[in-house]
């Protein structure tokens, strides 16, 4: 295996300054300069490719991989990540964002709530649709989770999700563009 990292697995699990991707609201993550790292119980460290086409692949030492295994109990997850020219290391324990932000399917009782309206600025893209979504459930999409609603709405719907636009958000609503193909919703979910 030539992705094994040559780093002291103490210094991930117990550095002092370690901290969490649950105490930090709307991570993004799946900048392609942040290196994902994984413990397994045995002290090894793995480098884990982060590409998002290694999701859809199933490589098994990709964060897709990692996230499996992080969710089984095998392993724990790390990210080093950029922030203001230094570099901070985080233990990756909030998986769910961590899937969504990657678009790995999990499993959740969670069903969106939420109603379709019209955008502050509509389309003009030629086949796409700009609609407004209000969700009624308490959920957003964002930057950091736009890939796994991206899978959400293409599974429960069969709409395309373009992963090009750029969410704009304003107070319980996002702006976000379809395909045009297949997209005939109702008012609301």
């Amino acid at each position: 295996m030539d992705n094994i990292a040559n780093i002291d697995p103490e210094f991930l699990i117990n550095n002092p300054f370690l901290k969490h991707t649950s105490d930090m609201p709307n991570f993004y993550y799946d900048n392609p300069v942040d290196k994902y790292f994984e413990v397994l119980k045995d002290g090894t460290v793995i480098v884990l490719a982060n590409d998002i086409s290694s999701v859809d692949c199933g490589r098994e030492w990709s964060v897709a991989g990692g996230y499996k295994r992080a969710k089984n109990g095998e392993s724990r997850l790390f990210i080093a990540y950029n922030d203001t020219n230094s570099i901070h290391i985080a233990e990756i324990d909030d998986l769910a964002a961590l899937a969504d932000g990657f678009g790995i399917p999990y499993e959740t009782d969670h069903v969106h709530k939420f109603s379709i309206t019209e955008p502050e600025y509509p389309s003009t893209t030629r086949g796409q649709i700009k609609v407004g979504i209000k969700f009624s459930c308490g959920c957003s999409i964002g930057h950091c989770n736009r890939r796994g609603f991206a899978r959400y709405f293409k599974e429960k719907h069969g709409w395309t999700l373009i992963q090009k636009s750029t969410p704009m958000i304003r107070e319980s609503q996002c702006d976000i563009s379809f395909s045009t193909v297949g997209f005939n919703p109702p008012n609301s979910y």
